[in-house]
């Protein structure tokens, strides 16, 4: 019974072990280079416009749900039908990307 006991200790300690092993990215901080500031998640096209004014392009709706994107001078919206889904900075050409 021990060795049962002690078997089905090891197995549920490996796999909870497989389980809860990732890699996690978090970004903070993180600011446009041009001084103007990012669209909150949610918000409305309108309420991008009135914050930040006409864009340099916009792509058109895609897929379902539609997807479009606003692009800025450093950073892209992109948008779920009306609303702000994401803010993602350009990277500079001259900045290489980090090793790991």
């Amino acid at each position: 019974m021990l060795q049962k006991s002690m078997f089905v200790f090891i197995l549920s300690s490996l796999l909870l072990t497989g389980i809860t092993v990732a890699n996690t990215l978090i970004i903070d901080g993180v600011q446009p280079t041009d001084g103007s500031q990012y669209p909150l998640k949610g918000s409305a096209k309108a309420s991008v416009l009135a914050l930040l004014g006409e864009p340099l392009s916009k792509t058109q709706a895609v897929g379902e749900p539609p997807i479009s994107s606003w692009e800025y001078t450093s950073f892209v919206v992109y948008f779920e039908y009306d609303h702000v889904l994401h803010t993602v900075a350009k990277r500079s050409p001259s900045s290489p990307l980090p090793h790991p």
